[in-house]
């Protein structure tokens, strides 16, 4: 039976609303909305810490979630294009936001990875605006 069901199923039977739900819990309305909307619903342990409260309160073992299920994905996209123009011409300007959400060295062992040993340059426009350029060796 699905998590969410069981726990609006218990709910009914012992007379909560979502809001006296909170108060027990002491969790925000808000968190008990996101952990059981549609999306989060293949990822329960996203919100571990609820659905363990929830298991405390209740006493049904069914709603405990290990935490360490869930595992935050913090690798931003590298662009495929990146690769390819790297291959092609052996050289390419880096986007400036690209350039902060990664890093140099997680861009360096990224394509180290790929097989391109690359070096990261640093250019000034007529501006006087850095830019960064990956240069394959």
């Amino acid at each position: 039976m699905d998590g969410v069901k069981m726990l609006n199923d218990w709910l009914a039977d012992n007379k909560y609303s979502r809001r006296k739900l909170s108060l027990e819990i002491n969790m925000s309305v808000t968190i008990i909305s996101n952990a059981t909307s549609v999306k989060n619903r293949d990822n329960p342990a996203k919100y571990a810490k609820f659905w363990n409260a929830v298991r405390d309160l209740t006493g049904i073992e069914a709603f405990g979630v290990s935490a360490t299920e869930h595992v935050k994905k913090s690798n931003p996209v590298i662009p495929d294009y990146l690769e390819e123009t790297l291959k092609i011409k052996k050289k390419t300007v880096l986007d400036k936001r690209l350039y902060k959400k990664i890093g140099k060295d997680k861009l360096l062992k990224y394509f180290a990875d790929k097989g391109l040993n690359c070096i990261l340059k640093v250019e000034h426009d007529e501006c006087g605006e850095p830019y960064h350029y990956l240069e394959v060796v």
